[in-house]
């Protein structure tokens, strides 16, 4: 055995670079996975476009006190069962994201469940009560360890699949596993999104580039939010009942053909848009 010294070097959430050394002696590893490590991780994006980082949101990380035996199949909704559940001790208060969206880690147990709740929605200040923002549904995360081992004690066996869990303060949402290829994950991390409160009313026209006094009708245009794969109803005041305007294919962005007045309005969250002209008027080049 010999005695190694270990330069750590990272950056936090902030930008602000941290440097670490470790010195000890090098020990034999032993086999098979450990579950003593489990981190959760959180980056914050707004409007639905993962290319805004979202700073200064706050979070608040518990323990949910379940009864996995208990889990009831009267209120079962495609094949998930309803597990109810006791919010029990605060592991982090004040779990908060840089400039660049992402938080610190925090370190969690394996089969324990965590319920992940935000207070602080970007850019407001604690005792803010009117956010401009909406704030993200509570997360529900367990990290597989022991307890939901298979047989080869190597993969996860699925013990906390399609579970959904309802605690005591009235919140409820479908359990996270954080695992991947039947393994559990080291780091979770939680990509959420915040959307505004207001949509603003947006006019988009195809007007004749000779004389933009004119309208012009029969284009066929698309509206999507930039970066994101939320329904218009999210990003939008679409309806059904919208006359003339529907979802495309994908359900992610909206199609319509100008008429007489070469005018569509809409109501739209901030964030950033693509607006493509599909199909050019007759005799009309896009």
């Amino acid at each position: 055995m010999g005695r190694n010294e270990i330069l750590l070097e990272g950056v936090d959430a902030s930008k602000g670079s941290d440097v670490s050394t470790v010195t000890g002696t090098v020990k034999t590893a032993q086999g098979g996975m450990t579950f003593d490590s489990n981190t959760l991780q959180i980056y914050k994006y707004i409007d639905g476009d993962t290319g805004r980082p979202g700073a200064n949101a706050m979070f608040e990380v518990q323990e949910v006190n379940v009864d996995l035996t208990k889990c009831s199949t009267a209120a079962e909704t495609a094949g998930k069962k309803t597990c109810s559940g006791t919010v029990g001790k605060t592991v982090m208060n004040n779990l908060t994201t840089g400039t660049t969206g992402y938080s610190s880690q925090v370190q969690l147990n394996a089969d324990r469940i965590y319920k992940v709740t935000e207070l602080v929605a970007p850019g407001e200040k604690a005792d803010t009560t009117n956010s401009a923002y909406e704030k993200a549904k509570p997360l529900y995360v367990v990290f597989p360890g022991n307890d939901a081992r298979s047989a080869d004690s190597k993969t996860y066996n699925g013990k906390y699949d399609n579970l959904v869990i309802s605690d005591n303060k009235g919140n409820s949402g479908s359990l996270t596993v954080a695992v991947a290829n039947n393994a559990t994950l080291g780091n979770y991390l939680w990509y959420v999104n915040n959307n505004h409160k207001k949509k603003t009313k947006v006019s988009i026209a195809k007007l004749d580039a000779a004389d933009i006094k004119v309208p012009v009708a029969g284009a066929s245009l698309k509206l999507s939010k930039w970066g994101s794969s939320e329904a218009p109803e999210v990003w939008s005041n679409w309806s059904a009942s919208m006359q003339g305007v529907s979802k495309d294919d994908t359900g992610t962005a909206l199609t319509w053909t100008t008429g007489d007045t070469g005018k569509q309005e809409f109501k739209l969250l901030p964030g950033r848009y693509w607006l493509e002209e599909t199909a050019a008027p007759t005799d009309t080049r896009s």
